[in-house]
């Protein structure tokens, strides 16, 4: 008896990064259904790269006190990048954004599976460790900070919300934010590059080519690690930095009120 002869499966991904691609379009679809594809495609793409400048001005200020050593530096450009989203623009890059993001890739993951990534891939995997933690950071980092009803807190400032807010946070509670910034920044930064590069392979201005996607998971493993290693060592020279015991006491509310949201 002859042996059977070898069978290539070309539907099972070759490489984790290969899984992080879309599996195939969609045929037999009506065209009302083939316009709504795209209108989501668009929704989802879209607000992933508005989001991501929100991730990158938060990502460039301890990535400056690693290499320079100066927490000036960093709370000034913190300070400044804050000014700037906060003073326009920040329900449409945060909240309308990060909510486009997620309705669009839920309805895409229920009625178009196939047109994204395995939901076990790491592009998706970190999508999903993301909503949480993001939740949490605005909760803390922006909405309860922002109160005027805790007299304590008082409103605090964009320039009072600089590294020194991520300073006493650190020294305050180290284990629990120690591990909030470095999910923040590792799935952050994962899902960010992903995202561009399956962004750029839609619009043509990448080809991932047959072993081609090693090459790609290469850079987004390498960007990760590296911008984590730079996050991690900004954070920790930021060991130390002297914060005044009003506004200690303050940031302090801030974790009470959040504690006490989620019922900790």
């Amino acid at each position: 008896m002859s042996p059977s002869p070898t069978v290539l499966r070309t539907d099972v991904p070759s490489s984790p990064i290969s899984a992080d691609l879309p599996c195939s379009k969609p045929k037999g679809q009506s065209p009302s259904s083939r316009k709504l594809l795209r209108a989501l495609t668009f929704t989802q793409l879209s607000s992933g790269v508005v989001f991501s400048s929100f991730l990158l001005i938060h990502l460039i200020p301890p990535a400056l006190v690693a290499i320079t050593g100066d927490d000036g530096i960093g709370s000034g450009f913190l300070t400044l990048g804050r000014v700037y989203y906060q003073g326009g623009p920040e329900p449409l890059i945060i909240y309308t954004s990060l909510t486009a993001h997620v309705v669009s890739s839920i309805i895409l993951r229920a009625f178009y599976p196939k047109t994204l990534p395995s939901p076990r891939s790491p592009h998706s995997v970190s999508g999903f460790a993301l909503v949480p933690l993001i939740i949490t950071h605005l909760l803390t980092h922006r909405l309860i900070p922002s109160s005027t009803s805790n007299k304590l807190i008082n409103a605090l400032s964009p320039a009072e919300l600089d590294l020194s807010f991520v300073t006493h946070t650190l020294t305050r509670y180290p284990i629990s934010s120690s591990l909030a910034y470095i999910g923040l920044t590792f799935f952050g930064v994962w899902h960010s590059v992903g995202g561009l590069i399956i962004t750029g392979r839609k619009a043509g201005l990448i080809k991932i080519r047959e072993g081609g996607t090693k090459y790609w998971r290469k850079i987004t493993s390498m960007s990760t690690w590296g911008v984590l290693g730079l996050v991690g060592l900004g954070c920790w020279r930021l060991r130390g930095s002297w914060v005044s015991i009003g506004m200690g006491k303050r940031i302090d509310e801030v974790y009470r009120v959040a504690y006490g949201l989620i019922g900790l």
